[in-house]
């Protein structure tokens, strides 16, 4: 045992100091006397609670920011402060007798204004608290954001490479927000703020209200703004649609509201004291046409600290107007700045007028710069016209601006299309210069409808010490980038199957979502709330500038809706009658009396057990219009309809969907495509079920095997089987024992005559 741990203690202590030099290397060490646990309470904020994420800033040159936005009650104050946690090392240190020496600066920017500059003259840590200028309590972003900036400047290192630094802002660092309580001022030029603040340090919520009762006009008037605040928020706004009913139990919640539907039946109207109040149960503002849309904006009067926005007009024409303007933003106001009336809503044709060439100027986008405080990353979206998608002969060609202080062999931009790899750039270095780099468009890689252009860049200066400003590694995509998709006569076949994990881009095929109609219930809170939530997401996805999108209730689907329209469905099979119309034909029809889907394809199908909810998912192609996509978010009853939306919501959920049919049952997402043929593999097998088999499309039916033409068996055979299975195994036995026998017996032999023979190297 002793020889053992001789052996493996030189083994033990070299893994024990692999280990240690392992944690040296990934926890950083922090000096003993300070905290970096406090929790920030009242109006003091971490930097971590405002969405910094800490790294390790290297020398000579860095720089690092963190941008948020404030309710639209506060307005700072000047006894404001930052409290900077820093951790300063260098090479540097180790041959400074005194512990200090010139080790770089930081300096610190708020709003564009330089409060401190702070000297870096020894290792550490240590705390720096910075009150905030008057003049840089105001915002400067277009946004209405807050921006802090810090540039780490250490520039001693330019004169000798073999001196390094770095510098840590710690995510614990706080800031102290110091403020007074102001009215709100309601104003629509600002939309959607205050409903949006991008980067709030405070969460928000809109309550989205319609009637009881609404009409398809009010109905779709919802849906439209819904689409709009996800275009205009990326998606990030916390909101409800709900109906009058339900809004007594969140009157009293701290939120915005937006009222949408027409006077008279929707008392709730009334209640909001806008610029132009109800005058007889119409809008009365001067000069106000009667197919008008009108936008009003007021202080909340369930919250002072909120606003009540409302979306309404004296027509269903003037309501569904006035939606469709809140849906672009950007709105103008008529008069006063709470009042927006609307004549017209020109929604963006973009079916077969596509021109071939479209550059970025002519999409609404400007100089674009990477790199620096202006980060690496832009996105650009245009539209492509169904035959520009089969053309062949597109490309892009990426006009860019670079400076010759990059390296060239370090640095380049990556461009995607539509989350596909598009081409990359990269740059000569030689002198200041505009490039145009030409980029194919293979075939398979637009979309009808909306396109989106991404570019990455990943920027590295020749040469660090050129450029203390940090303006050495940054490049412009010029507004000349153009992209050219020709219609030519030359096309290309895709293929027709249309699968789940394409939403929602299969349904985005008009950048306006001219060509999309939802398909609801009557008497369905539930679902009209569900289509506003999947508007919403669309609205995101597709970047959309003003929203056009349908509506029809279940029980009276138009011919023309049917005819030039994608449709999404949104119910339990019982409560949508235009179901039997096309129920023949999904991939699994429902029994309409228990609400099941069954698919023929299977040759196993599971009957749901009393009690379980699950959620249907089913996708085919229009009976009525080549091309174009129906899509079902249905359930086995109402509760399994949200568990079918919430997949096509969530990215995670999203990506594994796959095919024409989707069962979900709490977090499982069972998918299968039914236009592969039948499957022997049972979809709800994992389910609280009950299996009934499908009978075969085909029975086949064998001939009875006549017994009478067996010959009976003798009666001696069953006897002697017996015996001579015995009589086997006996022999097995005794060969078996013999040969251990001779094995024992060999072994005896072997050894006496190794003790008579004399030993070797013996006299």
């Amino acid at each position: 045992m002793l020889k053992l741990c001789k052996r493996s203690f030189p083994r033990l202590l070299y893994l024990a100091f692999l280990v240690a030099l392992l944690r040296m290397q990934i926890f950083p060490v922090y000096a003993q006397g300070i905290s970096f646990q406090e929790t920030p309470t009242g109006d003091v904020f971490s930097f971590s609670q405002l969405g910094y994420v800490e790294r390790i800033m290297l020398s000579p040159y860095d720089t690092t920011q963190l941008s948020f936005g404030l309710p639209a009650t506060w307005a700072l104050t000047a006894d404001s402060a930052i409290t900077l946690r820093l951790n300063f090392a260098s090479s540097r240190a180790g041959v400074s007798n005194t512990g200090e020496f010139p080790g770089g600066t930081l300096r610190v920017s708020f709003n564009g204004v330089i409060l401190r500059t702070i000297l870096l003259s020894k290792p550490g840590d240590f705390v720096e608290t910075i009150p905030l200028s008057p003049e840089s309590l105001r915002p400067i972003a277009a946004d209405g954001r807050h921006r802090l900036s810090f540039i780490f400047d250490a520039r001693f290192a330019c004169d000798d490479r073999t001196i390094s630094s770095s510098l840590v802002i710690s995510d614990s660092s706080t800031i102290a927000l110091k403020h007074q309580t102001v009215p709100i001022e309601p104003d629509l030029t600002v939309f959607p703020r205050p409903f949006y603040q991008p980067g709030s340090i405070l969460p928000s919520q809109t309550f989205v209200v319609i009637p009881d009762a609404p009409s398809e006009a009010e109905l779709r008037a919802a849906l439209l703004v819904s689409a709009g605040l996800g275009a205009l928020t990326g998606g990030n706004l916390t909101y409800r649609l709900i109906p009058v009913a339900q809004f007594p139990a969140v009157q009293n919640t701290p939120a915005d509201f937006i009222l949408v539907g027409l006077p008279g039946l929707f008392s709730l109207l009334e209640q909001v004291r806008v610029p132009y109040p109800l005058q007889q149960g119409a809008w009365a503002v001067s000069g106000m046409g009667a197919e008008d849309g009108l936008l009003q904006i007021a202080v909340s009067p369930w919250n002072p600290g909120h606003v009540a926005l409302v979306v309404s007009g004296n027509s269903e024409v003037g309501l569904v107007k006035a939606a469709q303007a809140l849906s672009a933003g950007k709105l103008v106001a008529s008069v006063r700045r709470d009042v927006s009336v609307i004549s017209q809503v020109n929604p963006t044709a973009l079916d077969e007028n596509v021109p071939q060439d479209q550059s970025l100027l002519s999409l609404g986008y400007e100089n674009t710069p990477l790199g620096g405080f202006d980060g690496t990353y832009a996105a650009f979206f245009f539209p492509a016209s169904a035959d520009q998608v089969l053309s062949l002969g597109g490309y892009v060609d990426m006009v860019v601006s670079s400076t010759n202080l990059l390296d060239a062999e370090k640095s380049g931009m990556t461009v995607f299309l539509n989350g596909k790899f598009l081409g990359s750039l990269r740059f000569t270095g030689q002198t200041e210069q505009v490039t145009t780099t030409r980029l194919q468009i293979l075939p398979g890689m637009l979309r009808r409808g909306s396109n989106l252009l991404e570019v990455y860049s990943d920027l590295i200066p020749i040469y660090d010490c050129f450029s203390p400003d940090l303006s050495g590694n940054t490049v412009v995509i010029s507004s000349l980038t153009n992209i050219h998709l020709p219609v030519t006569a030359q096309q290309i076949e895709l293929g027709t199957l249309q699968n789940l994990g394409d939403f929602p881009s299969l349904l985005t095929t008009d950048r306006s979502l001219r060509d999309l109609a939802f398909v609801l219930a009557r008497n369905d809170p539930t679902g009209w709330e569900i289509a506003s939530k999947l508007a919403f997401f669309i609205g995101r996805s597709a970047s959309i500038p003003v929203a056009s999108l349908q509506m029809a209730y279940a029980d009276a689907v138009s011919e023309e809706l049917l005819k030039n329209y994608h449709l999404i469905l949104v119910g339990a099979p019982g409560q949508l009658p235009f179901l039997k119309e096309i129920n023949a034909q999904l991939p699994a029809p429902f029994d309409l009396e228990t609400g099941q889907a069954v698919q023929p394809a299977l040759l196993v199908n599971y009957r749901l057990l009393p009690g379980v909810n699950v959620g249907y998912l089913q996708m085919l192609s229009s009976p009525w219009k080549q091309g174009y996509s129906i899509l079902l978010v249905s359930g086995n009853s109402e509760a399994g309809v949200p568990m079918a939306a919430q997949t096509l919501l969530t990215p995670a959920r999203l990506s594994q969907l796959k095919g024409n049919f989707a069962i979900v049952y709490n977090e499982q997402v069972l998918t299968t495509d039914t236009r592969l043929g039948p499957a022997k593999e049972a979809l709800g097998s994992d389910l609280p079920a009950v299996a009934t088999v499908t009978p075969l499309p085909l029975e086949q039916t064998l001939p009875e095997f006549d017994m009478s033409r067996v010959e009976e068996r003798p009666e001696w055979v069953l006897p002697a089987i017996i015996v001579l299975s015995v009589l086997s195994g006996l022999m097995v036995v005794v060969i078996v024992a013999r040969a251990l026998w001779v094995r024992r017996n060999g072994d005896k032999t072997l050894a006496s005559k190794r003790s008579l023979s004399p030993p070797s190297g013996g006299q």
